[in-house]
């Protein structure tokens, strides 16, 4: 199952995307990350991020700076659930001075717990988005 949210954010494209793509640098929007480990640079760069009560390893996957494009997997973790869970981000040029942000994310359909995840998704992913907007959007972005 998946879910996709989408939002507009008051930022340029190439901005945005520089936030998005620095893959080993999730702490820079993401204030939820105490700390992040990355092995590796590029497609098949890992990340370990460690967070107050648990940590996840997440692959980068694609990294298309052409079509701005991002995909990651989750492969491990403190909380089983999450793995197997793949996300994409992807941005696309708005209104002047802005751009258009899509997130999909999911796991197997076939999981008896992909419901329940995606619920979850759908609560997580806007506070992430907002976490982003904010941190393009600051005077120190």
């Amino acid at each position: 199952m998946t879910i996709t949210l989408d939002a507009t954010i008051d930022a340029p494209l190439d901005h945005l995307w520089s936030m998005i793509a620095d893959f080993p640098n999730l702490m820079r929007w993401h204030p939820g990350v105490e700390r992040c480990e990355t092995l590796g640079v590029g497609v098949g760069a890992v990340r370990r991020l460690y967070f107050a009560d648990f940590w996840a390893a997440e692959k980068l996957e694609l990294l298309d700076n052409d079509q701005h494009i991002l995909r990651y997997a989750i492969i491990d973790g403190s909380n089983p659930a999450s793995k197997g869970l793949r996300g994409t981000i992807s941005l696309s040029a708005g209104d002047e001075g802005q751009t258009n942000l899509t997130w999909t994310s999911g796991v197997d359909p076939d999981r008896e717990d992909a419901a329940f995840l995606d619920a979850y998704l759908q609560t997580y992913y806007p506070e992430r988005i907002e976490h982003l907007r904010q941190a393009v959007t600051s005077p120190r972005a």
